[in-house]
């Protein structure tokens, strides 16, 4: 496509340079930037775009979206002039990119990353290729990479659903955050389905109040987001989901462990080492359900999956089937071994879940290792701190992210909320993973719970290796 028919009736913009070149992309990392794509110059908390222009430039970009004028740039060097950088560069990226048959959005405090993985494998399942957009990883189905966040600005969203397009996906799930619908961050881009899987505590440090918290989530299920004739997956055992329903007059399908007139509704749920049985009411039948995944919590997750497939193919028996192959998500609830697991949780909802989950196993004690992160919410931190106490048999309180705080400050606001004393503290992690395997008898389970899936640790400026399924195999021989 030519640079001037992608700005053919674009508003408020001054263009400087010539239009007649072929633009080859948009991007909003310099770092990555192509021969004749945009640059789009996004000024954000830490860093300021404009202050790469002069790389994009040499790394043969064909121009920049910003908001300031550099007469001192070549001038066969594009320059767009626009008050708001990013809502332009999200537009046109709209305009350029391809997009997919079936986009899916998933919001909710906890549950995004099994609910988005369950939702991809299940689509491929059943024969309908499916990219996923996660704190996890990104899979454009030609390619998997890491993420740096949870939901990247619209701009690299259209472009990685334009790369799944390319590589045969017909849909992609993305994962949704809170802060990600305040800062309008993916704005423009509509989804056919949205899911809701639960609203608590987290994030406060952004949001200031938890009614703001929940306001943020809601955004995703209005019009800005949701299509006309889109539908929204909504988790009924959760209270907030009324807010969501009141507000909607679009399709809604709802899922549900405890109430028998959700659209999904699984009951005698069974937990063992090897998975989840159940039975799953729909549309007046009922199917035996099995699952290797454990959990309560995943069987809700699990349940939003279904509903989501099935909009897409109405078969549910081939659905329910293809539930018994799901496996966890990368650090949710990944098995190392026969007793030892990492998980994710890192907010007081979302650790509960997980200790109560493993308790259902036949296992005499649980060991818990986690800590809190610095520079997040620090009202969760007694709260964590409660529950760990109260759920987990044996404790070792320690270092998560410390990131600008001290940890030994971290650790002590944790323990704030304790009455128990079942806890040691050891500031070191890897220490304190270290201590937690020692003497762990066959009928004590280990949980290291807080990091799950990230491959490093961030203390101060310094970013560092720290995969804890490899610490966990270091350790053990």
């Amino acid at each position: 496509m030519l640079l001037k028919n992608l700005l053919k009736d674009v508003k408020n913009i001054t263009v400087k340079g010539p239009i007649n070149s072929e633009i080859t992309g948009i991007s909003s990392f310099s770092k990555s930037i192509r021969p004749g794509e945009l640059y789009v110059a996004l000024k954000g908390k830490n860093f300021d775009g404009r202050d790469f222009i002069e790389e994009a430039f040499k790394a043969k970009a064909l121009g920049v979206i910003t908001d300031i004028y550099n007469p001192f740039l070549d001038k066969k060097f594009v320059q767009i002039i626009t008050k708001d950088p990013l809502a332009l560069g999200q537009e046109l990226a709209l305009k350029f990119y391809k997009k997919v048959d079936y986009l899916i959005g998933v919001t909710g405090t906890n549950g995004k990353t099994t609910s988005a993985f369950c939702v991809q494998k299940l689509l491929n399942a059943i024969g309908v290729s499916c990219g996923l957009v996660g704190t996890c990883y990104v899979d454009t189905i030609q390619s998997i990479s890491q993420s740096s966040l949870t939901t990247p600005d619209g701009i690299s969203l259209s472009k990685l659903i334009h790369q799944s397009v390319q590589s045969g996906a017909k849909s992609l799930v993305t994962e949704v955050s809170s802060h990600a619908l305040a800062q309008k961050r993916i704005y423009g881009h509509k989804f056919d389905t949205v899911i809701f899987t639960n609203l608590t505590h987290d994030h406060l440090d952004y949001h200031q109040t938890f009614e703001a918290y929940g306001q943020a989530k809601l955004e995703l299920f209005k019009k800005d987001y949701l299509k006309e004739k889109g539908c929204a997956v909504i988790n009924l055992d959760d209270p907030f989901s009324k807010n969501i329903i009141d507000s909607l007059s679009k399709k809604v399908l709802t899922y549900s462990l405890e109430n028998p007139e959700a659209d999904f509704y699984l009951e005698n749920l069974q937990l063992s080492l090897e998975g989840m049985r159940g039975l799953l009411h729909f549309q007046g039948k009922t199917y035996p359900f099995e699952t290797g995944l454990i959990g309560k919590f995943n069987a809700s997750n699990i349940l939003a999956s279904v509903a989501t497939a099935w909009i897409y193919h109405k078969d549910i028996e081939c659905l329910i089937k293809a539930c018994q192959d799901l496996k966890p998500a990368p650090g949710r609830l990944e098995k190392i071994t026969s007793n030892i697991y990492i998980d994710y949780a890192h907010t007081p909802d979302g650790l509960s879940s997980v200790l109560h989950a493993l308790k259902k196993l036949p296992f005499k004690k649980v060991r818990l290792v986690f800590g809190c992160g610095g520079d997040r919410d620090k009202e969760k931190r007694p709260l964590m701190g409660k529950l760990a106490a109260t759920l987990a048999d044996e404790l070792i309180i320690t270092s998560d992210n410390p990131r600008h705080e001290d940890p030994n400050l971290i650790i002590e606001e944790i323990i704030s909320g304790i009455k128990e004393k079942n806890f040691i503290k050891i500031i070191d992690r890897k220490q304190a993973i270290f201590e937690a395997c020692q003497n762990l008898e066959s009928d004590t389970l280990l949980l290291i719970a807080g990091k799950g899936h990230e491959k490093t640790q961030i203390i101060g400026h310094q970013t560092l290796p720290f995969d804890e399924v490899e610490i966990v195999k270091e350790i053990l021989g």
